[in-house]
């Protein structure tokens, strides 16, 4: 999943600024996070999702919003840990638009840009994008040819806040009493 690819970038990114900062992965283990089975459930909606195929329909419409409504839930039960600011913004940029439009479109433009000829959508939450299409400015309209992959204003925030937390979570933590 191309998506995932920048993510792992940014906690590849996160994993090395920690440790030259002095952090360690095992502050990271440590760290509990709230909520976190609102991820497992996302993850488990988008599944099902691309198993619906791409034709819009209101059950897809809902499980869309469900899966946006889970991720920003999640980042908001966690907003006062450093980077879930950047998560919670990022989720909330692709959830208007998913929610407003039955799916994320993509730009076609985009698609030239990464040698995607003809224009292959892949079955889930993803459609070309449409005249009526709104927000679009927030919609899958960023290619990164070298990742071979079209992103977003939401899934670069996404993705930024992941290192960011990711980085932040590896300092050590100072005992309170």
């Amino acid at each position: 999943m191309p998506r995932m690819v920048l993510v792992a970038l940014m906690v590849a990114g996160g994993v090395v600024l920690g440790y030259l900062r002095g952090g360690r992965l095992r502050y990271v283990g440590a760290t509990r996070l709230r909520w976190s089975a609102l991820v497992a459930l996302a993850a488990g909606g988008h599944i099902a999702i691309t198993g619906m195929g791409g034709s819009p329909s209101p059950v897809r419409t809902i499980l869309l919003a469900g899966i946006s409504s889970a991720l920003v839930g999640f980042a908001w039960a966690n907003r006062m840990l450093p980077g879930t600011g950047l998560l919670l913004l990022g989720f909330a940029l692709n959830a208007m638009v998913i929610i407003l439009n039955g799916g994320m479109p993509v730009s076609p433009t985009a698609l030239l840009a990464i040698g995607d000829v003809p224009h292959v959508i892949p079955a889930g939450p993803h459609h070309v994008l449409e005249p009526d299409d709104r927000l679009w400015l927030l919609a899958d309209v960023l290619p990164v040819p070298a990742l071979g992959s079209i992103y977003s204003i939401g899934d670069i925030t996404v993705a930024a806040g992941t290192g960011t937390l990711v980085t932040n979570l590896m300092r050590a933590r100072v005992a309170t009493s």
